[in-house]
């Protein structure tokens, strides 16, 4: 099983999913991964190292695929922290 994040709307298991993550046999997303409604967590830059690296309007861009509510008024300490915590599925940003 590999983790994914939801970049783009999907129906998984009957629900429609517009954030967050899922995890899945790399086989069955194959068709949601090609159409880049799904990512690889690899793939996603979330360490904080890399978040450190980035502009606030890049990380607000990375909030709002991430589900993160009221990201467009969070300075960037505040969005690296809500990225993590949607990251880890104890945030706003988990669906």
């Amino acid at each position: 099983m590999t983790r994914y994040r939801i970049d783009r709307p999907i129906k998984w298991q009957g629900e429609i999913k517009k954030t967050g993550h899922i995890e899945a046999d790399p086989k069955a997303v194959e068709a949601l991964v090609n159409s880049g409604a799904l990512v690889p967590d690899e793939a996603a830059p979330q360490a904080q190292a890399d978040l450190d690296k980035l502009k606030v309007d890049e990380l607000r861009t990375l909030a709002e695929q991430s589900g993160v509510e009221d990201f467009a008024t969070l300075k960037k300490a505040e969005l690296i922290a809500a990225l993590q915590a949607a990251e880890q599925g104890t945030g706003q940003g988990d669906a």
